[in-house]
């Protein structure tokens, strides 16, 4: 530090007063604690689930550590604030005393130096001073020269010309003196801070109790009180009522108010949800359409009554849990059919729907059972959720059994009808044309075959002489024999009239023909019983166009076996003729001898 002169510096020499902070030792505090027994026990405190001794811990805690703290803090800086304003009052009589000393110094007057000297030894702070220039020295002593260790010097100028040094002004420090009333100091500030932090520590607690503690005890009472669903509510404070406690409060009550609502509207749910899955178990059990639940390896999982009824299986002991993966071939015989149907849902992901027909064999019950079941299949995993959908997540399909046997049976009727002649029961002429060009489309990789076409002679004068009822006798009874004679592959169609198409195929040999034909010629003319006692004869004229020898055309080969029909009309009736393709042969006639 530099003094009122330019030359003048001050400045201590620390020789035996020790500035080293005072020592505090815990020791003892540590043992305390550690006899205790308990060293969980200030943690255990600390988390107690009551909000007041928790909150009361825990201020009692921040206020001892703060004022720990805050009471080292205060006392080491006071400690060393006293020790420093000691040394700026010692520094100040010092400065008080340099012009003095410089006149002192200057005139060598002894008296004055000796004034000079006694001024600064009344400080209490200083043991000594004295005074000095190059040929005199002034010398004052007091207190205990034990602590005066310590030492100051000024550099006296002078009067007349400041950077001229003439002399020098020492003192010794009284040590003990600026210690005792720097820790005097510390003490006190140390007592102010503890009153104050205890002050403010005891403020704290009572204003947290009444105006927090106490308010949120009351209001977890309350809320511990509520029932679910309630009207009643929670009442604000008239001192939180316009703060965050009161905004709180009114938070609580809209969430209660909410809750109450959406119990309310929940209630009423689960009435609408019960209804509905009494209606829709309801459906379910009285459904004609039959519901079931699959699994992929073709277990049954779930069924309604009317899939009992229409597989003829027995669900009333067991349930459909009792059917394991072969009822499938027990319900269906040859199961592929479903089989397939499964396996196309399972890779589309999509509903397939196909008519299967059933096993007629009854299982568990003597009801009767549909023969024919439209199987709607549509697959989903066992978990709407998709991350949950993995590899062992099974897979389940909806099966949905509607019993067709009766539009079946109709659908087959109509189709019968269509196909078939109302009287002679064999194909109209439209199926028959159908039926054989499909086997003249295989007839280029199969055996031969045949064309015929069938013309009844005296059918005309029959049908005149007898009627239409002894007509129609003659055709359903020729139809009849035609059907015996033939083949299951073979086609027999009525052109009309008494005209018939047959399609004879799969024959070995050409050379069979001749006999196949005289076995149809004779027993077409076999007598006929058209009114009680009255039997009449008709004869068969036969036109035949082998295939594939003619073509696979059929309008072709018609008009081809109409052609040889009419050279055996014209050769006396009752034969047959055969168009080899390249030529007609000569009309066979066939008497019948029976």
């Amino acid at each position: 530090m530099q003094g009122r002169y330019p030359h003048q510096s001050y400045g201590f020499k620390h020789r035996g007063v020790s500035t080293e902070k005072p020592h505090i030792s815990y020791t003892h505090s540590i043992d305390v604690f550690q006899q205790s027994g308990h060293p969980g026990m200030l943690v255990q405190l600390f988390r107690s689930t009551h909000l007041k001794t928790l909150l009361h811990l825990r201020v009692t805690a921040f206020t001892a550590v703060l004022g720990l703290l805050l009471i080292i803090f205060g006392y080491f800086n006071a400690y060393q604030h006293s020790l420093q304003s000691s040394v700026d009052e010692i520094q100040q009589s010092m400065l008080a005393v340099a012009d003095t000393a410089s006149i002192a110094v200057y005139t060598e007057n002894k008296e004055l130096a000796d004034e000079a000297l006694h001024v600064l030894i009344h400080n209490p702070l200083i043991c000594s001073a004295r005074m000095n220039d190059n040929a005199h020295s002034f010398f004052r002593f007091t207190g205990n020269g034990n602590f005066c260790h310590q030492s100051k010097e000024l550099l006296v100028s002078s009067p007349f010309n400041q950077h001229e040094s003439i002399g020098i002004l020492h003192v010794t420090i009284n040590a003990a003196v600026v210690r005792d009333r720097a820790l005097k100091l510390a003490r006190l500030i140390s007592s102010m801070i503890l009153l104050v932090l205890l002050g403010s520590a005891l403020t704290l607690s009572i204003a947290t109790q009444r105006i927090l503690t106490q308010p949120l005890t009351q209001m977890a009472e309350s809320i511990h009180n509520l029932l679910p669903g309630s009207s009643s509510r929670l009442s604000v404070p008239e001192i939180h009522r316009h703060n965050e406690f009161g905004a709180l409060v009114v938070d609580i009550n809209s969430l209660l108010a909410t809750v109450e609502s959406t119990l309310t509207e929940e209630r009423h749910l689960r009435m609408i949800i019960h209804s509905l899955q009494q209606q829709y178990q309801s459906i379910f059990d009285h459904a004609r359409t039959g519901i079931a639940l699959i699994d992929e390896n073709g277990r049954c999982i779930l069924a309604n009554p009317a899939v009992s009824h229409m597989l003829g299986l027995d669900f009333s002991a067991d349930g459909p849990f009792c059917l394991d993966q072969h009822w499938l071939e027990v319900v269906f015989g040859d199961n592929q059919y479903f089989q397939e149907l499964m396996e196309s849902a399972l890779n589309s992901g999509q509903m397939i729907t196909r008519d299967i027909p059933l096993y007629r064999k009854t299982v568990h019950t003597d009801a009767p059972r549909p023969a024919w079941l439209n199987v709607s299949v549509s697959s989903h995993f066992a978990e709407e959720d998709p991350q949950a959908q993995t590899q062992e997540n099974c897979r389940l399909l909806e099966c949905v059994l509607l019993d067709i046997s009766e539009r079946k049976r109709k659908e087959d009727e109509s189709k019968y009808r269509a196909e078939h002649d109302a009287l002679t029961q064999l194909k109209n002429r439209a199926a028959g044309m159908a039926a054989i060009d499909t086997l003249l489309l295989a007839a280029n990789s199969s055996p031969k075959g045949a064309i015929l076409l069938i013309d009844l002679d005296r059918f005309k004068f029959i049908n005149d002489t007898y009627g239409h009822a002894a007509g129609d006798t003659i055709l359903i009874t020729t139809a009849r024999r035609m059907q015996e004679i033939s083949r299951s592959i073979d086609v027999v169609a009525r052109l009309g009239g008494d005209e018939f198409l047959v399609g004879l195929f799969h024959v070995e040999s050409v050379n069979h023909f001749p006999k196949i034909l005289h076995r149809i010629i004779e027993v077409l003319t076999q007598p006929v019983l058209i009114a009680p006692d009255v039997r009449e004869q008709v004869g068969a004229s036969i036109g035949v166009a082998l295939v594939p020898q003619c073509g696979t055309d059929l309008t072709y080969l018609m008009h081809c076996a109409d052609e040889a029909m009419y050279r055996v009309k014209r050769a006396g009736r009752c034969g047959y003729c055969i168009y080899n393709g390249s030529d007609y042969e000569e009309p066979v006639k066939v008497v019948n001898n029976g």
